[in-house]
């Protein structure tokens, strides 16, 4: 461990979940870290990863191969204060990170060089502008970079006002064992992702193919998932659609089914191919006839040869080191056009004035109710206090009776009375 900065003053921290675990995005920021520090010769600076502020580490992820040691953010701030830090935060953690490093605003006033990159992993998970313009609170440098070419896009830098380049992920044929169908066994893996009809497909594909055996990928070292999808002849995923169970299928030799997502696939020509669909109905009804049709060793080579051979041109390396060299050397795709920081101030105007009339009208609604209730409280206490009156008017009329004259003279009368009903 380094306990304090190297000569470079320079340090670049990529941000990841404080709890271990491996997904996509976890192995893209690995990647991207490590990459990193191939890139000296620009950035000049020391590359860590990091748990987000003010959590604890758990020091290194051994769910798969990596030589990366996590540490906390303290441990940072702690080798001194640098000339240069830039920070690198997953898109769905931008709001968490900003607030708890509140803390450590005296530490970043002191750094001459401080910027900020969202990496824009999915985008859906991309957070409000008005949330994401947040970070410019604590410098007005900040960037984003994307995992999908789909929604890198003047439009997306516009809109959230930030220089924008595209990084693609790191994934590689090179990474992968091809088998052929041959080599394979009788195994259909599935994505642990929850969506509509999943239980239902499974069911259906369990019903159809009974020779077949039946994997969800989950609690397993990320080798082990390589292995597992490298012997799997077909794979189902129920994610984004096009995601690391549809792309390393096909690197492995095998077969992914999705539902084509036109957030995430990169090209529209996946819409045409014989391994997606338009829907989960869909899916539902034509997977198990499918998966039988494309046993046939021919026709299971041409599916997986047009995947793949699509996914090679859009993957690589080499592109994908490329992109990252250009990101450090200031090189983006997308710059915001003239005004779009108007646009976005206008956007955000909106939006907070969306939000108060919203807050206005449920503060007004929830004042109504108070004093609809209070009318009733009243009314109820109106009740109570005339019911109250009308005993006490009996209860004096019974008093005044009982203390009149008539009823002391017609006394010896009553017990006369009384005594004949006994006999």
């Amino acid at each position: 461990m380094i306990d304090v900065m190297s000569d470079a003053k320079r340090i670049v921290v990529f941000f990841i979940p404080p709890e271990k675990i491996i997904n996509g995005g976890v192995l893209s920021i690995f990647s991207i870290c490590k990459t990193s520090r191939e890139f000296f010769d620009i950035h000049g600076a020391d590359v860590y990863l990091s748990v987000y502020p003010g959590k604890k580490s758990y020091k290194k992820n051994d769910l798969f191969k990596n030589d990366e040691v996590i540490l906390e953010f303290d441990e940072i701030v702690k080798k001194g204060t640098p000339e240069m830090l830039q920070l690198h935060v997953p898109e769905y953690a931008s709001h968490d990170v900003l607030v708890s490093l509140q803390k450590y605003k005296n530490y970043l006033g002191r750094i001459k060089d401080l910027s900020v990159n969202i990496l824009n992993q999915n985008i859906l998970l991309m957070q409000p502008n008005n949330e994401v313009a947040k970070w410019f609170s604590i410098t007005n440098n900040v960037t984003q970079t994307t995992a999908h070419s789909k929604y890198a896009t003047q439009e997306l830098s516009d809109k959230y006002y930030l220089p924008t380049h595209h990084l693609s992920t790191f994934v590689d044929h090179i990474q992968y064992e091809y088998l052929n169908f041959e080599e394979k066994r009788d195994l259909i893996v599935f994505s642990p992702d929850e969506t509509s009809l999943r239980e239902e497909i499974i069911s259906a594909l369990k019903t159809a193919l009974p020779e077949f055996e039946f994997v969800t990928i989950q609690d397993m070292t990320y080798e082990k998932y390589k292995q597992t999808m490298s012997l799997a002849k077909f794979a189902v995923t129920f994610g984004e659609g096009f995601d690391g169970y549809y792309v390393e299928s096909f690197f492995s030799g095998g077969i992914t089914f999705a539902v084509y997502n036109e957030d995430f696939f990169p090209d529209i020509d996946f819409s045409t191919y014989r391994n997606t669909y338009k829907s989960y109905e869909e899916m539902l009804v034509k997977l198990p006839l499918d998966i039988k049709k494309y046993t046939d060793p021919k026709l299971y080579k041409e599916v997986n040869s047009e995947n793949l051979k699509k996914i090679n041109s859009l993957y690589s390396f080499s592109a994908y080191r490329t992109n990252l060299r250009n990101f450090y050397l200031k090189k983006y795709r997308y710059t915001p056009k003239a005004g779009a920081g108007k646009d976005l101030v206008s956007r955000i105007l909106k939006e907070t004035e969306s939000l108060l009339d919203a807050k206005q009208q449920l503060l007004e609604e929830k004042e109504a109710a108070i004093q609809a209730q209070s009318r009733m409280i009243e009314e109820k206490e109106a009740a109570i206090q005339a019911q109250s009156r009308m005993i006490e008017e009996k209860e004096a009329a019974i008093q005044a009776l009982l203390n009149s004259r008539s009823w002391k003279v017609t006394k010896p009368l009553r017990k006369i009375s009384k005594n004949l009903k006994k006999h």
